[in-house]
């Protein structure tokens, strides 16, 4: 692909695309950005916070929906092997989140679904 066809769009991917120097100094702002945020949240991470019983399903259901819709916009770029491999990667992802969903304790696993102990999904 060459830089024409890159400038009109009309073979150019996200992929493909190199990033230009105001995206590459905006993201090194916000990576800093978070760097301060995490210094300054350190002091904080000890305390106590109040336990969520449906937290877990919760994060685990929307985790797997986000991968697998990385997945299937992923697997959209043609011809390219390491895209292909990286949506593996993905959807491999969204399957793990959902064995972990079922194999997490909670009320539904004591009332004998699968009869497991609270150490299985770990």
């Amino acid at each position: 692909m060459n830089e024409r066809s890159a400038a009109s769009g009309s073979q150019a991917f996200l992929v493909t695309s190199s990033a230009s120097l105001g995206a590459r100094r905006c993201a090194l702002v916000v990576v800093i950005a978070l760097f301060v945020v995490f210094c300054a949240l350190t002091p904080f991470s000890r305390a106590l916070i109040p336990r969520i019983e449906a937290f877990i399903p919760i994060f685990e259901s929307a985790f797997g929906l986000i991968n697998l819709v990385t997945a299937s916009f992923l697997l959209v770029v043609p011809r390219m092997h390491a895209v292909l491999f990286l949506s593996t990667g993905y959807f491999f992802t969204s399957l793990m989140s959902v064995l972990h969903m079922v194999t997490f304790p909670g009320p539904v696993s004591r009332s004998g679904f699968l009869s497991l102990d609270p150490q299985t999904s770990a």
